[in-house]
């Protein structure tokens, strides 16, 4: 978290220091996400684990159709499981939900394309993500989930793409919503007998200013 905080704050004096010239805007955002992992490129057995994400961005080129966003987010990732729980007593079995956690701070470079409307103005984006492990939690730790997840490679890259509108002219800012898939192109954690990956779709509302 404080290498998020840190990077957030470069952004932001970087974000005051450019001219309007080639800075078109910038602001905050704030996801849903639902986020799952594939292991062996499937998710069998897997359920999608619901988290959320925050983010800086700036907005750079002051063209109204071709834009480049540069993002720097807070994101959960990772996945549920449930299973039966073996008891040794005599008693029935009964069902058991881990949830595993994936704490990730996101670099994102997005190439944007706008329909420039007057009010409402569509777009569509995507680009590289390059996502860097900050922690993990497993509601079953002492069952070897932490030594698993302390096995996933610290740094990782993939990529987002995603439609979003802009809603201009209702407040001082401009308000976003966004959808977006992200999905890695290079294996989170790998092993001699399993390779797993992340994905996840996220739901953005932000401001621009």
């Amino acid at each position: 978290m404080l290498r998020f905080l840190i990077a957030l704050f470069v952004i932001s004096v970087a974000v005051q220091t450019c001219h309007a010239q080639i800075l078109r805007s910038f602001g905050l955002k704030a996801a849903y996400t639902s986020a799952n992992q594939s292991i062996n490129s499937s998710s069998e057995g897997l359920d999608r684990r619901p988290g959320v994400c925050a983010a800086l961005f700036a907005e750079w080129l002051n063209n109204p159709r071709l834009s480049v966003v540069t993002q720097v987010e807070y994101s959960q990732r990772g996945t549920r499981n449930t299973f039966l729980w073996p008891n040794n007593e005599p008693a029935p079995l009964r069902y058991v939900t881990v949830d595993n956690r994936l704490d990730y701070l996101s670099l994102l470079p997005l190439l944007k394309v706008t329909i420039p409307l007057p009010v409402v103005r569509p777009y569509l984006f995507g680009g590289p993500r390059f996502d860097f492990l900050l922690g993990f939690k497993s509601t079953l730790g002492w069952y070897g989930y932490d030594d698993f997840y302390n096995s996933f490679k610290k740094s990782a890259y993939g990529a987002s793409v995603g439609l979003g509108v802009e809603l201009a002219s209702i407040l001082p800012v401009v308000l976003i919503i966004e959808g977006r898939y992200n999905a890695d192109l290079a294996n989170a954690y790998s092993s001699p007998s399993s390779n797993v990956r992340n994905n996840a779709y996220d739901i953005w509302l932000g401001v621009a200013f």
